[in-house]
């Protein structure tokens, strides 16, 4: 089933579900309604597979396995991509994803997904486009970031509250670009529920308040609770009352900010006791990872980590500042406004005490000939880089 994007229907609300106003979409009374009145706004359009498995794996089917002029179906391109992409798989933090080769797309999950339409794709496609024999490429990259610029903004709460409207904007731009550039079968009902998701934020705020990530994730929670076949749910019902029986209250409550992993060899401004890793809500740093070291300050300056030190007046972090900032791309939003700049030039080391950290980012190198090496302690000293603020 696909959707003309020019039409205009009337929304169906509480009221008018509950009222059978449309005659043809009802048949008689829903047994749902002895649950709750509110059948539209109390089941929302789930995120994670709306839009990480179904428009963003749409958009890669368009591309890789359709006809059409724009596509990118030769396995030359396609094992470019995913060499590319490999490269960047050691600059990836701990909390994401790690990338596949790109001719994997059909088992990609969710997780993979979400990384690579909110973070490297980017990059990607911003390699591919380089190619001025291929003008396609250059529309493709433009619709890409188009909706990766609309689905960061919902993403995130901050970005949310600030930049709602321009998000509902992008995302029906999307919805009637990608049917001109694709064709009206791309429009199936996932695309066109595009221009609806902006208002599910007003009911339920950003996206992962309203997904199915926190179910996915504690699946796995339940498999290793699991410990023999059989009686799967009389397991799960033990474990579970053993968790609460057995463990107190201060041990099911972990701090807010841990240091771990003591080391004596980086710079210290003159306090003694050093770590290598730095766990806060949401974000884990280590010193000596060419992947966890990167952040973005509530100034919205970039710093890369290079000690994490303790004294008496607290915890205090050694790093550079990225002293050159600039947009990655300016259409259709200044890619700094979403978390997304180009940076090179690091400063020398300063102290900083460890409130200053406001995000934890996402550093790939820049590099358009698809040629990236290993990256070193200090790889980020030599070449350009892109940042990415990581989303919450």
């Amino acid at each position: 089933m696909t959707f003309n994007p020019e039409e205009e229907a009337p929304l169906r609300t509480d009221e008018s579900v509950a009222n059978q106003d449309d005659e043809n979409h009802h048949k008689g009374e829903t047994p749902l309604r002895k649950i709750t009145e509110k059948l539209v706004s109390e089941f929302p359009l789930e995120p994670m597979h709306l839009v990480y498995l179904g428009v963003f794996r749409r958009f890669f089917l368009m591309i890789f396995e359709t006809k059409r002029v724009t596509t990118l179906k030769s396995k030359f391109y396609k094992e470019q991509l995913s060499v590319y992409a490999l490269s960047l798989k050691a600059y990836f933090p701990s909390e994401l994803a790690a990338p596949r080769p790109i001719e994997d797309w059909r088992q990609f999950k969710a997780a993979e997904w979400r990384r690579l339409g909110l973070y490297d794709g980017f990059l990607i496609f911003e390699f591919l486009s380089s190619d001025p024999l291929v003008p396609s490429r250059r529309e493709l990259k433009k619709l890409r970031i188009l909706i990766a610029c609309a689905i960061r903004i919902p993403s995130d709460q901050n970005l949310l509250s600030q930049y709602r409207n321009e998000a509902d904007i992008l995302l029906r731009r999307f919805v009637l670009k990608s049917v001109s550039l694709f064709g009206q079968t791309f429009n199936v009902f996932n695309v066109h529920s595009l221009t609806h998701l902006i208002a599910e934020t007003l009911l339920h705020g950003s996206l992962d308040n309203f997904s199915a990530w926190i179910y996915e994730s504690y699946l796995g929670a339940i498999k290793y609770m699991l410990r023999k076949p059989g009686k799967t749910l009389e397991q799960i019902v033990c474990r579970l009352i053993e968790q609460r029986t057995l463990l107190s209250p201060e041990k099911c409550v972990s701090q807010e900010t841990v240091l771990s992993q003591p080391h004596n060899s980086g710079p210290t401004f003159g306090l003694s006791d050093q770590f290598q890793k730095l766990s806060l809500p949401g974000m884990t740093f280590r010193v000596f990872s060419p992947c966890d070291t990167c952040f973005v300050t509530k100034s919205d300056e970039v710093f890369v980590l290079r000690n994490v030190v303790k004294s008496r007046e607290g915890i205090f972090l050694v790093c550079n500042a990225f002293l050159e900032k600039v947009d990655f791309f300016s259409s259709p939003l200044s890619s700094q406004l979403l978390g997304i700049c180009r940076v090179k030039r690091l400063s020398g080391l300063k102290k900083y005490p460890v409130d200053v950290i406001k995000n934890k980012a996402v550093l790939l190198p820049l590099n358009k000939t698809g040629v990236i090496k290993e990256p070193s302690p200090h790889w980020m000293d030599e070449i350009e880089c892109v940042c990415l603020s990581m989303l919450h």
